[in-house]
């Protein structure tokens, strides 16, 4: 059977070993986030382009 300081001790490892690829996911994810509120901006400059009507 297996105890419980080996499973906890098997789950710190699986969480060292996991972290460079959650942080690398996170960041990716606010990046995407980032960039889809750029583009759903409406440009400042003079609306061109972006289905305004003068």
């Amino acid at each position: 059977m297996i105890s419980a300081k080996d499973t906890r001790e098997a789950e710190d490892k699986l969480r060292a070993a996991m972290k460079p690829f959650v942080d690398r996911l996170f960041t990716q994810r606010q990046e995407a986030v980032a960039l889809a509120e750029q583009a759903t901006k409406k440009p400042a400059s003079d609306g061109a382009g972006s289905g305004e009507q003068r």
